[in-house]
Formats: structure tokens, sequence, C-alpha cells
């Protein structure tokens, strides 16, 4: 009778001890595939960096073009606008003269903005005013802010996978969203000042142009897009993993409170 219920009692204890292995592989398991996840993420956030120093260095934000080949004729200047292609630091235009003008060579000019005038130069530049030069401080500003957390984040994100402990995920989680918001404020003011200048800047702007967003315009949306899926992504897996819901003792004492004491 003893040995007959030994057996039972030793079927149930191997039992308890294949669910237990199973359990602490699926939860492993479940781990590896989260920081394969989050180093994707760090990965992209890293390849945001370059992205957004490209996309902010650039002059191809959007384009204006001539609704015809003839072109815009340009009171100002006495010349036909063709196209213009901008950035947050310069503006590249092509324009044509008249033919019977002295000056009536095809003509393509850079300029950068410049974002301190002084007033009398204000009074006299069709380019800018003090609308538009707050909006060129604005992108400029929200753009640099924009790279200093983007790189923060990213060694944050890297220090993640040194300590686990939750708390650093969510930080990490948390910054991406605030520099995807500093990103996303470059777009809209950058869309807000196309639309100022159309209404107050004819010269720049010039009446019944075509309007286009370039390639450095995407760049910035795709830097935004990684950015909120990388913070969703950390703070979706910034859950706490204590006791038997951690892979092996190492995890499980990370998440463990911290007292500090004197």
């Amino acid at each position: 009778m003893a040995e007959a219920a030994a057996v039972p009692a030793a079927a149930k204890g191997h039992g308890r001890a294949a669910r237990m292995k199973r359990r602490v592989q699926a939860v492993y398991e479940q781990v590896m595939f989260e920081r394969r996840v989050l180093l994707g993420c760090t990965a992209a956030v890293g390849l945001c960096v370059f992205l957004w120093i490209v996309a902010v260095s650039t002059d191809h934000w959007f384009t204006l073009t001539a609704p015809t080949e003839a072109g815009v004729f340009i009171n100002e200047t006495k010349r036909f606008f063709l196209t213009s292609h901008s950035g947050l630091w310069r503006i590249c235009r092509t324009s044509y003269g008249n033919a019977s003008d002295v000056d009536n060579t095809m003509l393509s000019k850079c300029r950068y903005q410049e974002f301190f005038p002084s007033d009398q130069k204000i009074a006299i530049d069709h380019t800018i005013d003090h609308g538009s030069l707050n909006y060129s401080r604005t992108e400029v500003s929200f753009a640099i802010i924009s790279l200093f957390l983007m790189v923060m984040g990213f060694f944050f994100s890297l220090y993640t996978f040194q300590n686990p402990r939750y708390m650093f995920k969510r930080l990490a989680g948390g910054i991406h969203f605030i520099t995807g918001g500093s990103v996303l404020v470059v777009i809209e003011v950058l869309i807000s000042s196309i639309d100022y200048e159309r209404l107050h800047l004819p010269f720049v702007h010039p009446k019944g142009v075509l309007v286009s967003y370039g390639w450095s315009f995407a760049l910035a949306w795709l830097v935004f897009l990684v950015l909120f899926v990388s913070g969703c992504a950390f703070m979706i897996f910034s859950r706490k993993r204590k006791g038997n819901k951690a892979p092996n003792d190492e995890m499980a004492m990370a998440d463990e409170p911290t007292i500090i004491g004197r």
C-alpha cells in the first residue's frame, strides 16, 4: 500500500516539475522576444538620429512650383518665378527675366535664413516679416531640442539592456514620446508657416503656385513614427516581472522595490 501511494506522489512531483519547467521556458521566450523588439526599436532610434540630422540640414522640406511653364511674374524683381525649394535653414529659388531685359537668363539662387535681422532690414526685405521670423525660430529651436532628446533617448534605451529594471524602460519610452512630440511641433509649425507666407508674403509664396512636400519632410514624418512606435514598445514591455514571473533571479531582483536608507 505504501509503495502504491508513493508512485502517484512521485508522478505528481514530476508533473509539477515539468509544468514549472514549461512555465519558465515560456517566460524566458517572452522576455527574449521583448528584448529583441526593444533592441530593434533602439537601433531604429539610433538610425533616426542620423535621419533627423539629414532632414534638418537639407532644404527639400517643401517645393513651390509655378502653375505653368511661363512662370509667375514678381513685381518686386521684374522676373518670372519658376520654382523654389526650402528647408529650415535655406531657400533656393529659380527665376528668369523678360526677353527684352538685359538680365533675361535663368537664375537659380540660394540664401540662408537670417533669424535675427535688424528692424531696418525687416522693413526693406520682401522675404521676411516678424511673423515669418517667429515661425523660423520656432522650427529651428525645436529641431535642435529634438536632436538632443533623440540622442538622450537612444542612450537611455541602450542602458535598459544593462539594467532591465522597469523604471528605466518607462523613462526611455517617455523620452521617445517627448522627442516625437518635438518633431511633430517642427512639422506642424512648418505647415503653418507655409499658410502664413501664402497670405502675407507674396514675394516668397507667389499667388497661384503649387505646393508639394519633399523628401526631407517625409524623413521628418518617418522619424516621428519610429519614435512613437518605440515609445509604445518601451512602455508596453516595461511591466514588472517579480518572483515566479521572472525567468531568472537577476531579473526578479531588478524589479523588486528599492529601499533607500541612510
